[in-house]
């Protein structure tokens, strides 16, 4: 285990690993350029309804309002909620509707 160094938001960083402190290699996925970026984590402030797709006989959709929602990929089209926990939620997909 390790401890990343503080950077703002936004900031990449490629990863390096070495076994004696001498050989370094770089550690990330070949489809990437860098190995790591740092952003802050997301804040909800609302949620509208205040239930889930479980619950929601209308099939209304939900607006969740928060800051610091960032897509990892160039754009959001994978984008996806998880109503619930991890082993019984419900996923749906999402959409951005804004990042301001």
């Amino acid at each position: 285990m390790w401890h990343t160094p503080a950077a703002s938001s936004g900031t990449q960083a490629n990863i390096q690993l070495s076994f004696n402190g001498k050989n370094w290699q770089d550690v990330r996925l070949p489809t990437r350029e860098v190995a790591y970026t740092y952003y802050n984590a997301p804040a909800l402030t609302s949620i509208e309804p205040h239930f889930g797709p479980v619950k929601n006989p209308q099939g209304r959709s939900s607006i969740i309002t928060g800051k610091n929602f960032m897509c990892l990929e160039k754009n959001c089209d994978n984008l996806v909620v998880r109503f619930g926990g991890e082993k019984n939620g419900t996923i749906v997909a999402g959409e951005l509707l804004s990042d301001t």
